[in-house]
């Protein structure tokens, strides 16, 4: 069902994954930041009710991690992608779409920017699928980026973010 696959060298698939890690973390907390400069938008507070059942619960954050970016991935860059591509014989139409269906299924979050940073994230991520052909790549960088983002929200206490 996925489009042939490219290889690459162990190489490539690290620095894929650094640059395309970068590029999402830079790019999403500009983007944080612009909403919050702009909208003043609060902290989630599905997101500080998902804080405490992943504290200190490694294996549950490593399960969520691994199982949103297979998953994810293979729904919006593997299925829906190629197929909105052959739909409407649109590459354009194929990367927005997905990105757009990617950052809507973020909004359960409940806030804008978890929102449009999911949105930009799927449109890198749709632009690489389209250039490199190489799903494992967006799974390791996605993984990596919720791993991340799980781990630091792990370790802050946002208790003292109302202060802010």
């Amino acid at each position: 069902m996925l489009k042939s696959e490219k290889k690459y060298s162990i190489a490539f698939y690290i620095k894929a994954v650094i640059c395309l890690y970068l590029v999402c973390a830079i790019g999403g907390a500009f983007i944080n930041v612009l909403i919050q400069f702009l909208l003043q938008e609060k902290f989630s507070n599905k997101l500080l009710q998902l804080t405490s059942i992943f504290k200190n619960n490694y294996f549950l954050i490593i399960f969520t991690c691994l199982t949103a970016g297979i998953v994810e991935e293979f729904l919006m860059r593997g299925y829906l992608q190629p197929r909105i591509e052959k739909i409407y014989k649109s590459s354009l139409l194929g990367v927005i779409i997905s990105a757009l269906l990617f950052g809507i299924l973020h909004s359960t979050y409940g806030t804008i920017g978890q929102v449009v940073v999911p949105f930009f994230i799927g449109a890198i991520f749709a632009l690489f699928y389209k250039q490199y052909s190489n799903i494992k790549i967006l799974i390791i960088c996605h993984f990596m980026f919720d791993m991340v983002s799980l781990m630091i929200m792990n370790f802050m206490d946002f208790k003292h973010l109302s202060v802010f």
